[in-house]
């Protein structure tokens, strides 16, 4: 585990690596916190956030997270530690610029988080399901076709053209953007109870 001395010279180091112009209405700049962040909809200890870019009275600013990051990466030496803090770094910094640009569409990496968020949150309804029903948990009993893209049971698939067929997270993401969402192909077939 690297030390919080390590940690800060590293991202020291990243933004150095960062042209001036991305800092712009950066007004709180990049924060360390020594503690651990967990997003508000994880369902159990897997899920953490490295980095959180915010806009809280007009302050724009990104917090990286060294709890959070050594409780996911435990034996993470330096190298390693700041090619994964390059990847938290410039993601973060990202949502700053496509914010400053007014980038809020489907395009943005804002949906892609959503994306990533809804399939989490489809994986654990799978488990959740697997449970009442007694049978053990999604990583010991998952269907081998559920969110597999090569053995996607989509009935429309490439017969109907569809953008999203044999892309998991795009489909999951289409299938969450109403209030009573319809199931995907694979929760239809898994028996994974729907809104619809």
């Amino acid at each position: 585990m690297i030390s919080a001395e390590e940690y800060r010279k590293i991202i020291s180091d990243l933004m150095e690596e960062l042209p001036d112009e991305f800092f712009r209405e950066l007004s709180g700049g990049v924060v360390v916190s020594e503690g651990l962040s967990i997003p508000d909809y994880a369902r159990g200890n897997d899920l953490y956030i490295l980095g959180k870019y915010q806009i809280f009275s007009r302050v724009r600013q990104i917090t990286m997270y060294k709890g959070s990051f050594d409780r996911v990466y435990p034996h993470a030496d330096a190298d390693q530690a700041r090619e994964i803090l390059r990847g938290v770094l410039r993601h973060e910094m990202r949502h700053h610029l496509e914010s400053l640009g007014g980038i809020h569409d489907a395009s943005s990496l804002e949906a892609e988080d959503e994306q990533k968020k809804q399939a989490y949150l489809a994986r654990h309804a799978f488990e959740k399901n697997d449970r009442q029903k007694g049978i053990g948990t999604m990583t010991d009993k998952k269907p081998e076709y559920l969110y597999n893209p090569a053995l996607c049971p989509c009935p429309r698939g490439e017969k109907a053209n569809c953008p999203r067929y044999k892309q998991c997270d795009a489909c999951i993401a289409f299938h969450r953007t109403e209030g009573n969402p319809p199931q995907t192909a694979c929760e239809k077939k898994a028996g994974i109870p729907g809104s619809k």
